[in-house]
């Protein structure tokens, strides 16, 4: 399900026009332009997408993004925010909304040429996006990429993705995102544009001169067919210490020494090299290769905790450390745990079977839910800060926010049917035994 927040009809058709190019039908939009049906529905639906018209001449956006950031946690959808050039410009917003949850920001007057290509970005990337246990256990290694085409249009939806990503990890915080995302997105920008295209500086220039936008510069690369079908590569690995984003081209690569001392000697406020600026500023270090088609961002991992959400503040805050037992194998199971940081081993029978770090964002709640004995024990593995629910507490928390039901079930499905894969569909059963992991 897409919603779109707006109360502007001509806006309205523009983006229906535009989902229906995506492949997203009538009846799986639902439009909000009134506050009591935004609250009712960001509380009780669990959209994927959500499309926010920041400047609504009606909507007070800031509490419609309150209201959103408020259960970010729990509701894991993108959020697409549209605005028009008047009201501020595309960096003014990242700003003022760079903890929330937007993903990508888009002018008005762009939707017709690039909302349907950003749904389809947001749809493709679901498990990523929405996901937020993409990879399960951060000591083996989590990594991924993302291949992305010499489309600059495409690419601020992608680094959205990337910083997403991070804060919902604990790599970065919630402050640092727009720093991030700005980062990531001049630097694939970089790479299309010198890398993929190879469009000199004095390429650049002269096109400037003539008129030309940096999208002209590229399209008129991209008529040769062996420079369209060139993809960036945006490769990231995480583990307990640091993240490392690389961002990789397919050109002939350039002199790094020689582009690094002119760099140094332009005016900071110049917008060439920018992106490496920007990147050396948020990231620990910044390294090209020697050929100079790949450039590595390397990020102390922060172990930002994730904020405690409406309804479970009531809960008691508990501090562990490593070698605390949290849960152990055969006892009665009279709560469970919201995860605010940290690592847990899953122990059954002796033998450790998983990792559960906040990601999972919650101990416990299978045997709590079906009011059975705990059918593992959980170690910390580290200092870490649980709340411990109550059965008392978990009624009264729902009673208040009855959607937490239907988020526990999602997820306890989704956990269940990603160690089914992981472990093959003949190995379902011993799974779901074993209380999928994190339900214990």
């Amino acid at each position: 399900m897409t919603a779109v927040i707006n109360s502007d009809r001509n806006l309205e058709k523009s983006i229906l026009k535009a989902l229906s190019e995506a492949g997203v039908t009538s009846g799986e939009v639902k439009f909000l332009s009134s506050p009591d049906v935004i609250t009712d529905f960001v509380k009780f639906y669990f959209p994927e997408i959500i499309i926010v018209n920041l400047s609504d001449p009606v909507l007070n956006i800031d509490d419609v993004i309150t209201i959103i950031n408020l259960d970010r946690r729990f509701l894991n959808f993108g959020v697409v925010g549209i605005f028009t050039p008047a009201g501020g410009a595309e960096e003014e917003f990242l700003s003022k909304y760079r903890t929330g949850n937007i993903i990508t920001f888009l002018e008005d007057y762009r939707i017709s040429n690039s909302l349907a290509h950003i749904v389809k970005i947001i749809r493709q990337n679901y498990q990523l996006i929405f996901q937020s246990d993409f990879a399960t256990d951060i000591k083996d290694g989590a990594s991924g990429s993302l291949l992305i085409d010499n489309n600059i249009s495409s690419v601020s939806s992608y680094a959205g993705i990337i910083a997403t990503m991070l804060v919902r990890r604990g790599i970065i915080f919630p402050d640092d995102k727009i720093h991030l995302h700005i980062a990531i997105e001049e630097l694939i920008v970089n790479a299309i544009e010198h890398g993929n295209c190879g469009i000199t500086y004095e390429d650049k220039t002269k096109g400037l001169e003539e008129g030309k936008s940096v999208v002209d510069l590229i399209e008129e690369r991209n008529a040769d067919p062996e420079i369209a079908a060139r993809k960036v590569e945006v490769v990231w690995n995480i583990d307990e210490t640091e993240a490392i984003i690389s961002i990789i081209d397919q050109g002939e690569g350039f002199d790094v020494p020689a582009h690094l001392e002119k760099l140094r000697s332009q005016d900071k406020m110049s917008t060439h090299g920018r992106g490496i600026r920007i990147a050396s500023s948020v990231a620990r270090e910044v390294k090209y290769n020697a050929k100079g088609n790949r450039v590595s961002l390397y990020l102390n991992n922060k172990n930002a905790e994730h904020d405690i959400p409406p309804g479970l503040r009531s809960g008691e805050p508990v501090l562990v450390k490593s070698g605390d037992v949290i849960i152990r194998e055969g006892e009665e199971s009279g709560c469970l745990f919201y995860i605010t940081s940290g690592r847990y081993g899953v122990y059954v029978k002796g033998k450790r079977i998983d990792t559960i770090t906040p990601n999972e964002i919650f101990l416990g709640e299978m045997a709590f839910i079906l009011n059975q004995p705990r059918n593992a024990t959980i170690v910390a593995e580290g200092t870490g800060r649980l709340v411990r629910i109550d059965q008392k507490t978990f009624m009264e928390i729902v009673r208040e926010h009855p959607h937490y039901i239907m988020f526990l079930s999602r997820l306890i499905a989704r956990r269940l049917l990603r160690r089914s894969e992981r472990h093959g569909i003949a190995g379902s059963a011993a799974v779901a035994d074993v209380g999928i992991g994190g339900g214990l």
